[in-house]
């Protein structure tokens, strides 16, 4: 199965991906990211008495994690395009020491400690929500999450000035 690609799971029998998935969620880390998403019950079953339609799937953003109904896409991910950096001047790391802490510059420090890392697309604190807004995505391969460019075909004007701020100085750094 090693050829096989998302698509060829998103079909396979439902038997099959709650297998699949019990087995992912052995890893603590993944339990945790779908123990996220388990409020999607209630996304599913709208309080309101419409009915959704046949072919309208729910999905989860591949760029901010959020669910979305793929026939309702709007405008509404808001995500980042850059990468995390670390701010070795952030307060987070006055007292780290990495020889018994860990190695700043990780993955699982930028889980635990995104205040302790910087955007490069806007240079907000890593903990901060996206600055960038567009449609949502479910294809892994299309995301523009951490793509490091910016993506061409977003109209950011559109979106007011909560995602463009500035220092108050009117600089951007």
């Amino acid at each position: 199965m090693s050829s096989s690609t998302l698509e060829d799971l998103v079909q396979a029998p439902e038997h099959q991906i709650r297998a699949i998935l019990r087995a992912l969620c052995r890893d603590t880390d993944i339990r945790a990211r779908a123990l996220e998403h388990d409020d999607l019950q209630a996304i599913d079953t709208p309080s309101d008495t419409k009915k959704r339609k046949a072919g309208d799937e729910l999905c989860i953003c591949v760029q901010c994690d959020e669910a979305f109904f793929n026939n309702d896409n709007t405008v509404t991910c808001c995500y980042h395009w850059g990468e995390l950096e670390v701010d070795y001047d952030a307060h987070v790391w006055a007292d780290h020491d990495e020889r018994c802490h860990g190695t700043i510059d990780s993955e699982e420090m930028r889980k635990e400690n995104p205040e302790g890392f910087t955007w490069t697309c806007c240079d907000k604190p890593g903990d901060k929500t996206g600055c960038k807004l567009g449609k949502h995505e479910a294809d892994p391969l299309k995301s523009r999450r951490e793509a490091s460019s910016e993506p061409s075909d977003i109209n950011t004007s559109a979106f007011g000035s909560d995602n463009d701020e500035d220092d108050e100085d009117g600089d951007s750094e």
